[in-house]
């Protein structure tokens, strides 16, 4: 049952597309997260977490080879619903404070942004153990800076202790 403290931590692939301007960096990508919480009777997580998605040459259309390195933190509160309180479907919610460093590899060179992220999630935990499940989370991340966005989505693999 989804109930008490909570661990989540996942890993996984996913994709990065930054736009600056008329501009757009895009690139493959790892992701990873941490999340720290309760779960609320009957199937309600909540608490804080912490990601990581770093996409170590991401290049921009056309460019002929120019590559960048981005890595986006974000951190704030999160939502987990699990349709079913025994049940492994679940929607994950993500809001918080965002950093993106972007580093221009040729001339090891980059700068900083900070601004807000959004997330959104889909997944399905399997149970491995009376508190311990596996999954699959689908997930979509936004990130806007001033008139800059970063979008990624990921599919990682997740472990939860509850």
């Amino acid at each position: 049952m989804h109930d008490g403290f909570r661990f989540r931590g996942t890993l996984g692939p996913g994709y990065v597309s930054y736009g600056e301007g008329n501009s757009n960096l895009h690139g493959l990508a790892g992701a990873s997260g941490i999340y720290l919480g309760t779960t609320l009777p009957p199937s309600l997580g909540l608490g804080g977490s912490l990601s990581i998605t770093l996409a170590p040459a991401a290049g921009y259309d056309g460019t002929g080879g120019a590559t960048y390195r981005l890595a986006l933190i974000t951190l704030g509160p999160y939502v987990d619903y699990y349709f079913r309180p025994r049940g492994g479907l679940h929607a994950l919610g993500t809001a918080g404070f965002a950093v993106l460093d972007v580093v221009d590899t040729q001339f090891d060179e980059g700068y900083d942004l900070t601004g807000f992220s959004l997330g959104a999630g889909l997944g399905y935990d399997f149970w491995v153990g009376s508190e311990a499940s596996l999954g699959v989370l689908g997930r979509v991340q936004y990130a806007h800076f001033d008139s800059e966005y970063l979008i990624a989505p990921t599919m990682e693999l997740s472990f939860v202790w509850q």
